[in-house]
């Protein structure tokens, strides 16, 4: 009803009676019913509300799904065709690779730069795993000018051996005749006129002259003295060089009989200069004693004997030969350990130096795939007689002569279920050639498909390449993830029902008892996680079941921090003290009445306990204080660390696995804390 009296002064109102037609109905309709409206939203739970509150924020949906992705195909590497729990398969480092290609994009090849044989026209390999058939041809270029080398790391030639004064008295001592892997031992006297002929500096205008004369000595032990002390035999002395190019003549044969040596093995023939110093200032003007420089260019080594000599002797004294120092330095193995080729070697204190050493380089990418699982001639280690028979009885292949396995020959060549393609019977003297005998034991070379060696049925393709061990990396890693999940989220259960229980206890009752649980509380936590980790894996051996016990010693402390925390916010508000009132227990009170509320924060902490978990693991792995012999990020990236730059993939690949676990567990943390706080129940955010 309208009242009109507010029209008139309230003094003229006050004593007058109100009449009915003062007021009037405002609803005019008189049809139509007047009632409350319907509620505009359904009756929901609080777990549906929380679920909506939870998918509004996007970022915690991407999260979420982001671990349940991670977590799936953690389970799922168990379906993987490439095992890791087995000991290492034979192969080693291996690129990552997709796709058949050959133009470097995730395709196992690499670009190398070698020597070029043109004879060949093929790089030359510069060790034994270097595998022709690897060879993209299509992408070999040979590069039109020569290269100077000076360290022996390609097919040099005329090049000379850079002899200081400053590297040693015995600075090149070439003829090592003691290696039991080379036979029987060479006596020089038995050579019928051993010859040497020395060729010093060059042709290139490069001029071999030097300050101070030098000496040509041979260093020997006789026969039977192995260990007894080194003696000197001096061949030339105070040589001076005044040319280009100089030769020297040294009758080895005449010098032994006149100085009445009647053997000489373990014989070296040294150049040794009389190393002269003067003292100089340095940069701080203190006073040093340095070499005088000097050099020699070493050109030529030339051995000769009669032909009256042995066949024995005239073969080892052609092997130490070289009438080019640089293609000979070449030849040589890593850590100037000497060829099969060549017994002559550096043997200074200092590295062997090289000058003028050219050589034809070309350019070409490498499949490794190829080279490992392709057909290969280096796996005789794996087969023998035992073997070969077996593949006979399967049918796969026949065998003529049962004593000679060169009669090896397969049923079906176009099959490839049988690993051996083909068998070649060696031709070597074991006594002579004890290194060709160490390669190839039964004397045979077994031409061998590696895919199928390794038990594949065609060649495998690594997505990010293989670890040191041959272990699939995608695979290792993902297994690593299951392994880390499981000890994460066990450990943080545990941590998380020992906080909840005691930070309730401390927060709820206060006083005394919350003073001496804070007490034990800071004591524990005083002490670094670290050391608690390092003393505790250490006691109890470094296993994933030690590890989840160091970090249930201290993580509860968090959690049993934030509980109290939640506590004392809520446990003095009305809603709990109506409850108390109307005789509600100290159990109801506290999880029916204020856990709920603050069980948002609780659990964000408790969520992220996880990724820290496993970031935790993975560091002290890394730092070599973590798990050992186990799957763990850690682990695996401590193994691959080495491998930065040669093989970024290995320790990038595990990283970006972890950086995924830590973000999304942020983002799907920051997502509970909103969909587990009951004051935002029924909100719109």
């Amino acid at each position: 009803m309208k009242n009109d009296n507010k029209q008139r002064p309230i003094d003229t109102i006050v004593d007058e009676e109100f009449l009915d037609s003062d007021f009037e109905f405002v609803h005019t309709d008189k049809d139509a019913k007047i009632h409350d409206e319907k509620f505009q939203s359904k009756p929901t739970t609080f777990a549906k509300d929380a679920f909506r509150r939870f998918v509004k924020n996007k970022a915690s949906v991407v999260g979420a799904i982001i671990i349940g992705v991670l977590l799936l195909s953690s389970f799922l590497s168990a379906l993987s065709p490439y095992k890791i729990s087995e000991a290492d398969p034979g192969y080693g480092l291996m690129l990552p690779k997709i796709r058949d290609g050959g133009d470097g994009f995730w395709d196992g090849t690499e670009t190398y730069k070698k020597a070029y044989d043109a004879e060949t026209g093929m790089p030359i390999a510069s060790d034994e795993k270097f595998n022709q058939r690897a060879v993209i041809k299509e992408s070999l270029q040979v590069l039109p000018e020569y290269e100077y080398y000076t360290e022996p790391n390609a097919n040099g030639h005329f090049g000379f051996y850079h002899l200081t004064a400053a590297q040693t008295k015995r600075g090149f001592a070439f003829f090592q005749n003691y290696s039991v892997e080379k036979g029987p031992y060479l006596n020089l006297k038995d050579t019928d006129g051993a010859k040497l002929k020395i060729t010093i500096g060059g042709t290139d205008g490069i001029n071999g002259n030097h300050v101070r004369p030098f000496d040509i000595n041979l260093r020997y032990r006789k026969y039977n003295d192995f260990y007894d002390t080194e003696k000197l035999l001096p061949l030339a002395t105070d040589i001076i060089t005044d040319k280009e190019e100089e030769s020297f003549d040294i009758d080895i044969g005449a010098a032994m009989t006149e100085a009445s040596v009647t053997s000489a093995y373990y014989a070296q023939i040294s150049i040794e200069f009389p190393i002269e110093t003067e003292k100089t200032l340095d940069e701080n003007g203190k006073e040093v004693e340095t070499v005088i420089p000097d050099y020699i260019l070493i050109e030529k080594m030339e051995f000769t004997c009669e032909e009256t000599a042995t066949d024995h002797a005239k073969q080892r004294l052609a092997e130490i030969s070289f009438t080019d120092a640089g293609g000979n330095a070449f030849e040589m193995g890593p850590n100037n350990q000497h060829s099969k080729k060549h017994t002559g070697y550096w043997q200074s204190n200092v590295k062997s130096n090289l000058y003028k050493a050219r050589c034809q380089m070309c350019t070409f990418r490498y499949d490794q795939y190829v080279a490992i699982f392709g057909l290969r001639e280096n796996l005789n280690a794996y087969y023998g007689k035992k073997i070969i028979m077996r593949f006979v009885e399967r049918g796969l292949a026949t065998l003529s002569d049962p004593d000679d396995l060169s009669t090896f020959a397969l049923v079906n060549p176009d099959s490839d279920e049988c690993p051996v393609r083909s068998i070649v019977k060696m031709d070597f003297d074991p006594v002579e050639e004890p290194d060709m005998a160490a390669k190839y034991p039964d004397g045979y070379c077994y031409t061998v498909l590696g895919y199928r060696h390794f038990g594949f049925t065609s060649i495998p393709k690594f997505v990010f390449g293989t670890d040191n061990g041959g272990r699939d990396l995608l695979t290792l890693a993902l297994s690593c993830l299951k392994n880390s999940l499981l000890l994460a989220i066990i450990t943080s259960a545990i941590c998380l029902s020992i906080g909840l229980v005691w930070g309730s206890i401390s927060g709820y009752f206060g006083g005394n008892v919350d003073l001496i649980m804070e007490r034990i509380t800071d004591i524990l936590s005083g002490v670094p996680w670290i050391v608690v980790m390092t003393l505790v894996m250490i006691l109890l051996g470094r296993t994933y079941i030690t590890f989840g016990i160091a970090v249930c010693l201290t993580g509860w402390i968090g959690t049993s921090s934030r509980t109290r925390t939640q506590f004392y916010r809520f446990k003095g508000r009305e809603y709990v003290l109506a409850s108390r009132t109307l005789g509600a227990s100290d159990a109801r009170l506290i999880f029916r009445h204020i856990l709920p509320n603050g069980l948002g924060t609780i659990v964000t902490g408790s969520v992220l306990m996880i990724p820290t978990t496993i970031f935790s693991e993975a560091t002290l792995s890394y730092l070599g204080l973590g798990l050992q012999g186990t799957d763990s990020f850690g682990v695996v990236l401590s193994e691959n660390q080495k491998f930065l730059q040669t093989r970024p993939a290995l320790v990038i690949f595990p990283a970006i696995i972890i950086s995924l676990l830590m973000i999304s567990f942020n983002l799907f943390g920051n997502g509970l804390r909103d969909a587990l706080n009951p004051t935002l129940k029924g909100g719109e955010q």
